[in-house]
């Protein structure tokens, strides 16, 4: 079973923190194959792209912590099958505060509290909840967006069925220099396709 243990230490708030993540993994039941999968995908992400380790550190971190905000979301919406109304999205996108006030009050997790804060901006600033815009969003930010966007199309969820690799990489092309930056999104296919032509040979 995935461990979302943030210290071995383990702190009275760091403790706490790990109790809301493993409530929300089992609240949400794709939570824990999805955070196993972006960890894996931001470790390989961080090695080519050459971050420094505080840099890695921090973006496998808000791998794993990035939705711990949806610990204030009710069920009824964190399980919708279908569209989600209007009122029910506000409410949703709620989610990257409410995760920036828990991680606030966590010293294994106060200094990414800005991160999991802009998780959903995008580069074109039409993302919440500030609206930034291009190289305003956090570097981590950015990775994540597209990391975390490939996995959710990939993976079939209540509300979608999953789409092929190829398929994926076509949307993630298509929304690059908008919802993307385009730099992260031409790297991580090449690194997509250089690990299939790795696996065939």
């Amino acid at each position: 079973m995935y461990q979302y243990k943030l210290s071995q230490a383990g702190s009275p708030k760091s403790k706490i923190i790990d109790l809301l993540l493993e409530a929300l993994a089992q609240r949400d039941f794709v939570a824990q194959g999805h955070v196993e999968r972006l960890v894996n995908m931001a470790e390989r992400m961080a090695d080519r792209l050459g971050l420094s380790e505080n840099k890695k550190r921090d973006l496998v971190l808000l791998a794993k912590v990035h939705d711990l905000g949806k610990v204030g979301i009710p069920d009824s919406i964190l399980y919708k099958s279908g569209k989600l109304t209007d009122e029910e999205y506000k409410k949703m996108k709620e989610h990257p505060q409410i995760g920036y006030s828990i991680a606030n009050r966590s010293s294994e997790l106060a200094h990414i509290a800005n991160l999991i804060l802009h998780h959903h901006e995008h580069w074109d600033g039409r993302g919440y909840p500030d609206g930034l815009k291009g190289e305003e969003i956090p570097l981590e930010c950015r990775i994540l967006a597209v990391i975390d966007a490939y996995d959710a199309m990939t993976n079939t969820r209540p509300y979608h069925q999953g789409i092929s690799r190829e398929e994926a990489i076509k949307e993630l092309e298509d929304c690059s220099g908008k919802q993307f930056d385009s730099r992260i999104v031409e790297e991580f296919v090449t690194l997509l396709k250089s690990e299939k032509c790795s696996k065939k040979d």
